[in-house]
């Protein structure tokens, strides 16, 4: 099931090999206005990648700030981060 941008992901994830349950920490974000719980210590990158959102077409702004593209990777995402995704739409 789909909400929003992003998949669901859920709290937990269980290893093939022996059965082993992996607790994930998440944190909570706010994504263009909306609530989101997403995995710890993701950077924009990774964060775009989650959300399933193309890079090649997007500006980020965290916490009030534009995070220039070649900063996205070491940029991390914290607890109660307000992050606003511009997408680019092309047309005439």
């Amino acid at each position: 099931m789909r909400s929003g941008l992003g998949p669901q992901v859920p709290s937990w994830i269980f290893f093939p090999r022996g059965g082993t349950v992996l607790e994930t920490k998440e944190i909570e974000i706010v994504v263009n206005g909306q609530p989101r719980h997403t995995p710890a210590g993701q950077s924009l990158t990774e964060l775009l990648v989650w959300l399933e959102v193309d890079p090649a077409r997007v500006a980020i702004e965290l916490n009030r700030s534009i995070i220039r593209r070649e900063n996205w990777q070491k940029t991390k995402i914290g607890q109660g981060a307000a992050l606003e995704i511009v997408q680019f739409v092309g047309g005439g």
